[in-house]
């Protein structure tokens, strides 16, 4: 769960790309990573004491990456690149690519630690954007996917189902997963991780929201006990956990 308050550190400070290497950038170690990524997700380890940034592998036509990477760093200023976790053509039998915006999260199950690897893709049906889950034992994998996507269709009959993030309540324990694409969507998640409540999904984009003002990007945090802070695109919801 501590990987949530990283998020807005990365999104605020680190430039993942190609930018001008000033002096500056130099003594600050941007950009980051090497070449082209986009969408970073941060994991602090509870079990390797170690940062983990999970990002979209960018750089190709049409947003047409096929797998992601993991880099890791003890300090989060020195980042080591690792190896490609999960590959759409080798990996994955339900998608072909367009591998974007990933998001995991660490749980202790019966005393192990087991990781939750979600993402969205592009179905080998061409049917839209769709979320998958892949799981593994160590945050640098390897990582087994489910075999079918979790999340297919659109709770409001357009847009894609990517921008997927996760999140465990600190209070009760019960796991969330959000995602959208011109609107914003969540639903509590079953025990196994691997699939959500189809009766909870909840709509929760805000009223005026539109495709340009909220097209992608998503940031959740917890505020307080009654009240959970959310970032997407251009909108922030205030708003008590919305599925309990």
């Amino acid at each position: 769960m501590k990987h949530l308050h990283f998020k807005l550190f990365l999104f605020c400070l680190c430039l993942i790309g190609t930018i001008q290497m000033t002096a500056q950038n130099r003594k600050s170690h941007n950009p980051i990573l090497p070449s082209f990524h986009a969408d970073p997700e941060i994991l602090y380890s509870q079990q390797t004491k170690h940062y983990y940034i999970y990002p979209t592998s960018d750089g190709f036509p049409g947003w047409g990456g096929s797998y992601f990477k993991v880099f890791s760093s003890k300090n989060l200023k020195s980042w080591k690149e690792e190896k490609v976790i999960l590959d759409m053509n080798k990996d994955v039998s339900w998608a072909n690519g367009n591998a974007w915006a990933p998001c995991i999260e660490e749980k202790k199950i019966n005393g192990k630690y087991k990781y939750f690897f979600y993402y969205s893709a592009n179905p080998v049906t061409n049917k839209g954007k769709q979320i998958g889950v892949a799981t593994a034992n160590s945050p640098l994998g390897p990582f087994t996917d489910s075999g079918k996507p979790i999340i297919t269709s659109s709770p409001v009959g357009r847009g894609q189902q990517i921008d997927v993030d996760v999140y465990t309540d600190p209070i009760s324990g019960k796991s969330y997963l959000y995602w959208g694409n011109g609107y914003m969507a969540g639903a509590e998640l079953n025990d196994d991780m691997m699939s959500v409540k189809e009766e909870t999904i909840t709509v929760m984009t805000p009223k005026g929201g539109t495709l340009e003002t909220y097209d992608s990007g998503k940031l959740l945090m917890y505020s307080s006990e009654k009240e959970f802070i959310i970032f997407y695109g251009l909108w922030m919801i205030q708003v008590p956990p919305i599925i309990m």
